[in-house]
């Protein structure tokens, strides 16, 4: 019973298209999916990629993918980048691929503390098949019958629009807190095919985190001789989108060159639709970093109504930096000491 209310909601929303975007639990190392002001963050090219399947326990599981390479311009202050995104949602036929373009400028108030500010210029295209849906006046007495719906000649299998975005990111060597908001234009997404309209919530987001060193000091942080350092790091990433909101808290926890993880996604106190309590999944990250490249992989374990039937989350992350070939840039800045990427950084 469960199961059937879940795919009857499921349906029942397509054409409006209610939902929220994608989401990554090793939300890091999608930097530029999280807030725009982290390209160019690096000091050097960076490319990152992520994909996440989600709920395996279905028969057509959500799977999301992302692509993205960033590059400083440190003579400038600025950085540049660019995403590829796709996702493709279970067996209803919907599909999104989303290309995207950021710049971002830095602001240094002294050695210590820097400020980023992001803008991201998204084309989306969104399709539906739908001869995959069974529409309400196909169902009669006897069942679901197999003929075309009168409801199949209102919709359009296409959606089309341009989508902006932006992002703050303040930072000093231990500590960062960023703010973003992406759908500003909150463009139409609709599939009616006349007079439709189905605005994209803006999300709004901050997330912040602290790393605490354990056995080197910060000057030795970027030691490369420093061949066991050890720190742990806290962080969350808060999430608002039209009714929803979403907590995720959790830490890191690094001896170089590994690295493990556990976070909570959810907010308990809070209800969602049906009275259903706000509690999604704990989430297991694991992975090795070297001085260039970056593997990870998380697990989520549903701890929702979901659970029975939708079981749990895959997510592999790689990430690489790429700092030859060119002078290095002469940051005069702390550099950025977010969780998924310090290694990268290049020292003052």
């Amino acid at each position: 019973m469960l199961k059937r209310g879940f795919f009857i909601f499921l349906i029942s929303h397509v054409f409006n298209l209610q939902a929220q975007d994608p989401q990554f639990s090793q939300y890091y190392a999608a930097p530029l999916y999280l807030n725009p002001a982290f390209a160019g963050s690096t000091g050097c090219t960076r490319f990152a990629s992520i994909y996440r399947n989600q709920w395996f326990g279905l028969k057509k599981p959500y799977n999301t993918f992302a692509f993205s390479a960033d590059h400083n311009i440190d003579k400038y202050n600025s950085g540049i980048g660019a995403q590829f995104l796709s996702d493709q949602i279970g067996a209803n036929g919907i599909s999104t691929v989303e290309a995207s373009f950021f710049y971002s400028y830095r602001v240094d108030f002294s050695k210590k503390q820097s400020l980023r500010a992001g803008i991201q210029l998204g084309f989306v295209s969104k399709n539906i098949d739908i001869l995959k849906l069974t529409f309400p006046d196909q169902f009669t007495d006897e069942g679901p019958q197999d003929t075309y719906s009168a409801d199949y000649y209102n919709k359009k299998s296409r959606s089309n629009y341009a989508d902006l975005s932006g992002g703050l990111l303040y930072y000093t060597s231990h500590f960062w807190f960023g703010f973003s908001a992406h759908h500003i234009n909150q463009p139409n997404q609709t599939f009616m095919a006349t007079d439709g309209k189905s605005q994209l919530p803006a999300k709004f987001s901050i997330h912040s985190g602290y790393r605490f060193m354990l056995n080197h000091s910060e000057k030795q942080a970027y030691d490369k001789r420093a061949k066991r350092l050890k720190s742990i790091t806290p962080t969350f990433l808060l999430k608002h989108q039209g009714s929803f909101a979403q907590l995720d808290l959790g830490f890191y926890y690094l001896a170089k060159p590994y690295f493990i993880g556990l976070w909570y996604r959810g907010i308990p106190l809070q209800k969602t639709v049906d009275s259903f309590t706000n509690k999604d999944a704990l989430s297991f990250q694991a992975g090795i970093r070297f001085e260039k490249l970056s593997i990870g992989y998380s697990y989520d374990y549903a701890i929702s109504k979901l659970s029975p039937f939708a079981r749990g989350t895959h997510e592999i992350s790689l990430g690489y930096v790429l700092c030859g070939g060119y002078k290095k840039p002469k940051q005069r800045l702390q550099t950025l000491p977010c969780p998924d990427f310090y290694n990268n950084q290049l020292s003052n």
